[in-house]
């Protein structure tokens, strides 16, 4: 148990501005504007605002850890799951127990809630706690494919404030709209393997418009990615056409955009990671872990691209 002076309340729409603060305290910077507010609007699942947060005697947001509800299709039916996500703790209130507390009480209310599966992508510093702590299963582990791009690496001027990003947005919008669609996403090309992985309904991608990913059309090939010093792809629809074509043409658009490299994240055992070890040795990402408050389900029939992962 945390400290007892620490409050600990259920997490709603009301704590989001004191999320966002926590945010800003362990990470030194600010999240975009309402970004917090797009990410758990989950409504549509019948679920949200699932988690706690904790705040100190003086007042302060010392922690949180929640979850945001999704569908998952498994064995060709959806069954309600939910994703870990946006653990954090105060850098003044560490290593009092929080993590845990937090977590167990978040992982009670899912079953309470009717969610039968959570699934989350920690980094190696969480991962040993995850699994012998709170019980955490690990399914796998995703692999990263990193292909580089030789040009000049202006593309991180995206980011940045002043004229100069303000140039290179309009550049970067010039360059894209022979490409973009209006697609807010695509399919999973998991499910082309058989595996079980996110539902990705128009609801689902409506709210994860929290996140500036889009989706380009490239030699007939859709691929849903994110621009930046590197292109992030999280998935495309991979084996319908010419590969090779493909990447050489994605390459040729992260040049006419200054990102240096493109990397994906993708589970083993899919066509786009048999794909993808053609071009690039895979790298060990993410670890997929799991709890499970239903009986009946196989974690290892899961798999996963980038763009399941709630930072994408």
């Amino acid at each position: 148990m945390p400290d007892t002076d620490f409050r600990i309340e259920r997490f709603s729409a009301g704590h989001l501005p004191a999320l966002t603060a926590l945010y800003h305290a362990v990470y030194n910077r600010h999240a975009p504007q309402g970004y917090f507010e797009k990410k758990y609007d989950t409504a549509y699942t019948g679920k949200q605002f699932i988690g706690y947060i904790a705040y100190a005697p003086d007042g302060v947001v010392a922690g949180y850890y929640g979850v945001i509800p999704c569908m998952l299709l498994y064995n060709g039916e959806t069954i309600t799951a939910a994703q870990s996500a946006d653990t954090m703790t105060h850098p003044g209130y560490r290593l009092k127990g929080m993590f845990v507390e937090l977590s167990e009480r978040s992982f009670a209310l899912c079953r309470q809630e009717g969610i039968n599966l959570l699934f989350g992508f920690p980094n190696q510093n969480s991962l040993h706690g995850a699994i012998h702590k709170l019980g955490w299963q690990l399914s796998h582990t995703m692999n990263a494919f990193h292909l580089p791009v030789r040009t000049l690496p202006f593309g991180r001027l995206g980011n940045k404030p002043g004229l100069a990003g303000k140039i290179y947005r309009l550049y970067r919008a010039l360059i894209l709209a022979k490409y973009r669609t209006s697609l807010r996403g695509i399919p999973s090309s998991v499910q082309e393997n058989g595996y079980g992985t996110v539902y990705r309904s128009e609801a689902y991608l409506q709210q994860r418009a929290y996140s500036d990913h889009f989706v380009v059309r490239i030699g007939g090939v859709y691929v849903w990615m994110k621009t930046g010093a590197v292109i992030m792809v999280g998935d495309m629809d991979a084996g319908r056409h010419n590969f090779n074509q493909t990447i050489r043409s994605l390459k040729r658009l992260a040049r006419w955009l200054g990102a240096t490299e493109i990397r994906f994240q993708v589970s083993d055992g899919t066509q786009l990671h048999e794909l993808l070890s053609q071009q690039s040795d895979p790298v060990p990402a993410f670890p997929v872990l799991f709890q499970q408050f239903a009986e009946g389900i196989d974690i290892k029939k899961f798999r996963f691209t980038f763009a399941d992962i709630d930072i994408f």
